[in-house]
């Protein structure tokens, strides 16, 4: 329940955001805004967006969150992501060129951020390859959410070369944000 109220909020400040960023976008385009001032208003979106995020964790101090990262192996095998916890979908993306030229030069990309209850949770992972491969790798982990701020790295490596990238786990126990 109170998970559900902090998520209301998220979205709510969210949507909020934005309406106000479309806003401003539309007052751009009838002023003549210049690029810098776009560029302003999408960085005051994000702190919003992270200023959300961080009550939450404020508000909840179990949280956990998950990033993702390329090793040795190529970013484009990478095409998707779908992480279900417990039997519930909580994240599922798809990467742009742009991420993957993130990953190519080390970058690690957040792919969930939320409360959960300390205990024993399912974790499966469900990762899509590029259209070379179009391979599907499922990977199911028992992940031990302790108390506090956990966090999850998630690699996706090609050890010995192989045409199916593998997928190694890295927990980070914290004790509160």
């Amino acid at each position: 329940m109170f998970v559900a109220a902090i998520k209301q909020s998220i979205i709510f400040s969210l949507c909020l955001t934005l309406g106000l960023l479309m806003t401003t976008k539309a007052q751009a385009a009838e002023a003549g805004t210049s690029l810098a001032d776009l560029t302003s208003a999408t960085l005051k979106f994000r702190l919003n967006l992270l200023t959300a995020e961080e009550k939450l964790f404020r508000s909840n101090q179990n949280t956990l969150t998950i990033y993702v990262n390329t090793d040795n192996a190529s970013a484009t095998l990478l095409k998707e992501i779908a992480i279900i916890l417990d039997g519930k979908t909580i994240a599922q993306h798809s990467f742009s060129s742009k991420e993957h030229q993130a990953f190519d030069s080390g970058a690690m990309k957040k792919i969930y951020a939320a409360a959960i209850e300390p205990g024993q949770h399912e974790l499966i992972t469900q990762l899509n390859g590029s259209a070379a491969s179009e391979e599907q790798n499922t990977t199911t982990i028992t992940l031990k959410k302790g108390l506090g701020h956990d966090i999850l790295k998630m690699t996706i490596a090609n050890p010995l070369q192989k045409r199916r990238p593998e997928l190694f786990f890295e927990q980070q126990r914290g004790d509160t944000p």
